[in-house]
């Protein structure tokens, strides 16, 4: 993706599943034209039965990096975008992990870049019932991502060292 008005080119990534909300990207390129090197956002997630929740993580990156230190993932991972110019060589998603998506952002934390997100909807996010993120799948989830996290956190950065007393499950 390319903004002429923000003057970068960016990476994103979306499911066939997810439901891009219109101007959702126009609006993320012109975080990135500024301070940010990864943004995210709004999304609503609609549930198996058709209900729809909708979701907002903080905006600042301090803010974020602090959740991250808890094993909170700072932009919902359908909403993802970044910078092209800021992506560090070798940093990916890691085969064969549960935490792949929080595991990937605190990569790119670590990495030096600043993470933000908007508060526009940028995606519907549409939840399975044979999903990870749903029922009993979504605590073992949950436990499996806090694990990879602090493991990729540590591994990484001293300075990130996340504070798993305080986990809000």
């Amino acid at each position: 993706t390319y903004s002429l008005e923000a003057g970068c080119f960016a990476i994103a990534s979306r499911d066939s599943d997810d439901i891009s909300t219109i101007g959702s990207a126009r609006s993320q390129l012109n975080v990135l034209g500024g301070d940010l090197d990864v943004v995210g956002g709004a999304m609503t997630i609609v549930e198996s039965d058709g209900k729809e929740r909708f979701r907002v993580n903080p905006i600042e990156h301090d803010d974020l990096v602090a959740g991250l230190k808890k094993g909170l993932i700072p932009c919902f991972n359908p909403t993802l975008m970044v910078k092209a110019s800021s992506m560090p060589d070798g940093v990916g998603y890691p085969p064969n992990e549960y935490s792949e998506d929080i595991f990937f952002q605190a990569r790119l934390v670590a990495a030096g870049l600043r993470i933000g997100n908007i508060k526009q909807e940028v995606c519907s996010y549409i939840r399975h019932d044979q999903s990870l993120s749903s029922g009993l799948g979504s605590s073992i989830s949950r436990a499996r991502q806090v694990t990879g996290t602090a493991r990729a956190i540590w591994a990484m950065s001293p300075d990130l060292e996340p504070s798993l007393s305080d986990q809000a499950f």
